[in-house]
């Protein structure tokens, strides 16, 4: 990941938008990834980072 990009979504202090569990009370960090929770991770990232509308 980018450092700045990284940077900026670690000081607006809106991570709680970007990750969300799979469901409304199971949070699995260890589970893997479908390429769509990923490009809504990104685009959540991106959106928070300010280089994409909201």
């Amino acid at each position: 990941m980018d450092q700045e990009v990284q940077a900026a979504v670690c000081e607006s202090g809106d991570t709680d938008e970007l990750m969300q569990g799979r469901s409304a009370d199971r949070f699995d960090p260890q589970a893997s990834t479908t390429r769509a929770e990923a490009a809504v991770v990104l685009k959540r990232m991106l959106q928070t980072a300010g280089f994409m509308n909201k």
